[in-house]
C-alpha cells in the first residue's frame, strides 16, 4: 500500500479545498487566480507527497488524449481559440494529476471525496443566497446565473449521490455511517428538488437509474426473500407517495416545459448533429481545440457533448481514446465483480456507466472538476482491489509455484 507524506499531502488537499471554496463561497476574481496557483501547487505537493510515481493505464490514456488534442492545434481553424483551450486543458490535467496522485494513498481518498462535497456545498450556499430569493419562480426560471450554471449543479448532484453512497461503506464510525445512509435513502427527494429548480433533464436521466441500482445493491441483492418483500413494499409505497406529491410541481415547472420541446428541435440535438457533421468532414485532426462553435455557428459555443466535441475539434483518434478510457474502467470493474462477487465493484461499474452517459450532456475533458472526479473514483477502485484482493492473488500464485 502506498503511504504519502502527511504534511505535503495535507498542503495539497488544503489548496484543493481553497480552490473549491473560492468558486462559490467567495465568487469573484479569486477563482481564476486560484486555478493557476492552487491547482499547480496541489499538483506539485501531490508529486512530492506520494513517492510512487508509476502511472496507471487510465492516466496514460488521458495523457495520450491530451497530447493528441495539443497536436491537432497545429491544424486549428482558429489558432487563438485553440491556444485558449490548451491553457484550460493544462489546468485540467494538473487538477486530475493531483487527484490521481493523492488517490494512490487509500487513507486520503475520503478527504478527496470531502473536497467534492465541500464544492457542492458551495454551490448550494451560493444558490441559496444569490438565486433562490423571494423573486425566484421555478415555473418560469432556472437555478442559473453567470457564476453558477444549472447544468453544473446537476453533474455534481450525480457525484454527491455516489459519494454519499460509497463513503457510508468506507467510514468506521457508526453515527456517520447511519447519517450517510439516511441521506442516500433521501437522495430521490433532493435530486427531484434539484431537477425542478435547475430544469435540468439530465438529473432525471442519470439520477433515477443511479439511485435505483445503488439501492438494489445495498438493500436487495443477497437479501432473504422476506427482506426483499419488505423493502419492495416500502419502496412501492414511498414511490407512489413521491409521484403523487411531486407531479404537481413537475407539471408547472420549467423542466416540464423543456421536456415538451421536440428532440429534433432541441438546441443540444442541433449541436450534436452539427458537431458530428464537422467531425465527419475533418475525421483525422478535426478543426482544432475549442473551434467547433466559431467554425459551425460563428459564435464561441460548444456542442454540450463530450464525444461530439472531441470528434469535431480533434478528430476520430481523440474520440476513440476517450471511449477506450471509459470502456476500460467499466470493463475492469465488471470483471472484478465477476471474480470476487463484491458489490463495491458493482458500485464502481455503475458509476463508470453513468459517467460515460453523462458525457453526452456536457464537455467533460476541458473541465478540471468534472474530469478529475473520474480519476478519483478510478483510484479508489484500484486501491480497494489492491488492499482487499491483490494479496490473495499473490498468495495463490506463490502457492501454485511451490506445488
Amino acid at each position: 500500500m502506498v503511504q504519502s507524506n502527511r504534511l505535503l499531502s495535507c498542503l495539497a488537499i488544503v489548496l484543493l479545498l481553497f480552490f473549491a471554496g473560492v468558486s462559490y463561497f467567495f465568487p469573484g476574481g479569486l477563482q481564476q487566480i486560484s486555478l493557476w496557483i492552487c491547482v499547480p501547487g496541489s499538483a506539485v505537493f501531490a508529486f512530492l507527497a506520494v513517492p510512487h510515481h508509476k502511472t496507471n493505464s487510465y492516466i496514460k490514456l488521458q495523457i495520450a488524449l491530451y497530447l493528441w488534442v495539443a497536436f491537432t492545434a497545429l491544424f486549428a481553424f482558429d489558432f487563438g481559440l485553440a491556444t485558449d483551450q490548451l491553457k484550460r486543458i493544462l489546468g485540467c490535467f494538473l487538477m486530475l494529476y493531483a487527484i490521481n496522485q493523492l488517490g494512490k494513498d487509500y487513507k486520503l481518498i475520503p478527504w478527496l471525496y470531502f473536497v467534492y462535497l465541500f464544492f457542492y456545498l458551495g454551490m448550494v450556499y451560493y444558490a441559496r443566497t444569490n438565486i433562490l430569493t423571494n423573486n425566484y419562480d421555478y415555473t418560469s426560471q432556472r437555478l442559473d446565473d453567470d457564476v453558477l450554471n444549472a447544468n453544473m449543479i446537476a453533474y455534481f448532484t450525480f457525484f454527491t449521490t455516489f459519494i454519499v453512497f460509497i463513503m457510508a461503506d468506507m467510514t468506521r464510525k457508526k453515527s456517520v455511517r447511519i447519517f450517510l445512509r439516511v441521506l442516500f435513502v433521501l437522495s430521490p427527494i433532493w435530486s427531484f428538488a434539484i431537477a425542478i429548480l435547475t430544469a435540468s433533464r439530465q438529473v432525471i436521466i442519470i439520477q433515477a437509474p443511479l439511485i435505483l441500482l445503488l439501492l438494489y445493491f445495498r438493500y436487495f441483492k443477497d437479501r432473504t426473500i422476506m427482506t426483499k418483500l419488505v423493502y419492495l413494499v416500502l419502496g412501492i409505497v414511498m414511490g407512489v407517495f413521491f409521484v403523487l406529491k411531486g407531479n404537481s410541481y413537475y407539471e408547472s415547472s420549467t423542466l416540464s416545459q423543456r421536456n415538451e420541446v421536440a428532440i429534433n428541435e432541441d438546441a443540444r440535438t442541433v449541436h450534436l448533429r452539427n458537431a458530428f457533421e464537422v467531425g465527419i468532414t475533418h475525421p483525422l485532426f478535426g478543426i482544432g481545440p475549442g473551434c467547433y462553435g466559431v467554425y459551425s455557428t460563428g459564435q464561441r459555443t460548444f456542442s454540450h457533448n463530450n464525444y461530439a466535441e472531441l470528434f469535431a475539434n480533434c478528430g476520430l483518434p481523440a474520440l476513440l481514446l476517450c471511449i477506450v478510457l471509459y470502456w476500460k474502467f467499466i470493463r475492469i470493474q465488471w470483471k472484478r465483480f465477476r471474480q470476487t462477487k463484491d458489490t463495491m465493484f458493482l458500485a464502481f461499474f455503475t458509476f463508470g456507466l453513468m459517467y460515460a452517459i453523462d458525457n453526452m450532456f456536457y464537455v467533460f475533458y476541458t473541465n478540471p472538476w468534472l474530469m478529475a472526479f473520474f480519476f478519483l473514483v478510478a483510484m479508489h477502485g484500484e486501491n480497494y482491489y489492491e488492499s482487499n484482493y491483490l494479496f490473495i492473488e499473490a498468495e495463490e500464485t506463490t502457492k501454485m509455484s511451490h506445488e
